[in-house]
């Protein structure tokens, strides 16, 4: 005779809730997922005109009325977001502005002109919309260029370490070139040539512009001693711009100094393989995201002679700039998307050896021939990358492309 042991009934309820429970949780997160992902933005009217209504899908938070104005000096963006809109205005147009994230942007169709990249570019501008311009804004390279070279940098970390980390810097493709009347980039030639390759469409280039605020040390410095010490400065995708490869190179080179500002610490799965370069490596000093208009940073870059970036794909990034506006030669990579006239160490092999061989060869320069090309850069950086170069620029190209 079979005997049937009946659970009690609180286990029976217990295993029911679970259950239950795990798809509840579950569909919490699947929920949360979906709207982290296709997030929507707010769109504000930010100015009215009468020659037409204009969409500017690019930095929202600037033209909001709670914005904190200390921000400002974080990213070149936040001035420019204001500029562009400010340039649209001036030209007649009833202006609205949404954040480059914004899943659920208007549709083109509503507007004379739409300017700008992301998520609410293309969404806005996938369709046909008769009787609208449309503006790409390039600010790096195109999103293929800047995925494959991050993916080449991280494959090659692989082979040296054995450890596999995720792309960050361009975390999905931009497609709003293909739907563009007119492409505004900023960035070098090199830069240009990367959507020469997937569109048709007219070209124009545009200069970054310094923060505000940035001070000229050139005349605080040793540059007897600044030679021997590098500034590596972004604010992250630590393998796209090449910091795995300075950790090494200077682990190995003692007699050199590197000074790392940008948020590094937030990439864990990085900071874990090169803890002890990071940390414990007497030569390397780990300091950590910093103001470029802070006291900190004009300390920094009066003991320091060079920038050194070593990117896989950027476009005139702001990082670079403002560090020449304080006196900082740069040491970079064609893939930087830097114009430089001649003002820099390129880096022709991207590779231990390669990085290697510029170090010691910047770090040999003559102390007087140092300060001279130091004043010079900044010189440079004082004509060609202001907010004036910037808007005329914009405005210049944004009328022709009007026929204007």
């Amino acid at each position: 005779m079979d005997i049937l042991i009946k659970p009690p009934a609180r286990i029976l309820r217990a295993l029911l809730w679970h259950a239950w429970g795990r798809w509840i949780v579950l569909g919490r997160t699947a929920i949360k997922s979906f709207f982290k992902k296709y997030t929507s933005y707010p769109v504000i009217r930010v100015g009215g005109g009468t020659s037409g209504k204009a969409l500017l899908c690019y930095v929202l938070e600037p033209h909001l009325s709670n914005y904190d104005n200390s921000q400002r000096s974080v990213h070149c963006n936040q001035w420019r977001t204001l500029a562009i809109a400010e340039i649209i205005k001036s030209l007649g147009f009833t202006v609205d502005v949404t954040d480059w994230r914004n899943w659920w942007s208007p549709h083109a169709k509503n507007y004379d002109l739409v300017i700008g990249l992301g998520r609410a570019y293309t969404s806005s501008c996938k369709k046909k919309a008769k009787g609208c311009t449309k503006i790409y804004l390039g600010t790096g390279a195109f999103f293929d260029q800047a995925i494959a070279g991050e993916e080449l940098r991280i494959e090659n970390l692989y082979q040296r370490k054995g450890k596999k980390l995720t792309r960050r810097y361009r975390t999905e493709r931009d497609l709003g070139p293909l739907f563009s009347d007119a492409i505004f980039v900023i960035g070098s030639d090199w830069v240009v040539e990367t959507y020469k390759q997937i569109s048709q469409s007219p070209i124009y280039k545009l200069p970054n512009s310094v923060v505000t605020g940035v001070s000229n040390t050139t005349e605080r410095k040793d540059y007897k001693v600044a030679r021997r010490h590098f500034l590596w400065l972004a604010s992250f995708g630590a393998v796209h711009r090449g910091l795995d490869l300075l950790l090494e190179v200077f682990s190995d080179l003692p007699e050199y100094h590197l000074w790392i500002c940008g948020n590094v610490s937030r990439e864990s799965d990085f900071v874990a393989i090169y803890d002890e370069e990071l940390n414990h490596t007497p030569n390397i000093h780990h300091v950590g995201w910093v103001d470029v208009t802070s006291k900190k940073f004009e300390e920094l870059t009066a003991r320091c002679a060079y920038h050194v970036f070593p990117s896989a794909s950027d476009g005139m990034p702001g990082a670079v700039i403002n560090s020449m506006k304080a006196g900082l030669i740069p040491v970079l990579t064609i893939e930087s998307g830097m114009e430089t006239r001649g003002h820099s160490f390129l880096i022709q092999e991207c590779s231990l050896d390669g990085i290697r061989r510029i170090i010691q060869q910047a770090a040999d320069v003559d102390p007087k021939t140092l300060q001279e090309e130091a004043e010079a850069i900044v010189s440079f950086v004082e004509n060609k990358y202001t907010k004036q170069s910037f808007a005329e620029s914009f405005r210049g190209h944004l009328l022709s492309v009007l026929n204007r």
